[in-house]
């Protein structure tokens, strides 16, 4: 069963009447500060160690001499 729109707004309403907007409001940036590092983090990783998911591709001999045969 899935939950429809009036259910939802209950739930929301309850949290708003339980936490008040201020404590929710400071949770939310709470949370959006922890993503930001944990992103901040995983870019930080990057740099310090190559990746190496793809395929590795060696370069191959192009010469354009053409008097080599």
């Amino acid at each position: 069963m899935k939950p429809g729109l009036f259910q939802i707004l209950v739930v929301v309403l309850i949290l708003l009447v339980l936490f008040g907007r201020g404590r929710i409001g400071v949770m939310m940036g709470d949370f959006g500060k922890g993503l930001r590092s944990f992103r901040k983090g995983l870019g930080d990783d990057d740099d310090a160690a190559p990746r190496l998911d793809g395929p590795v591709v060696e370069a191959a001999d192009v010469s354009t001499d053409k008097t080599a045969g």
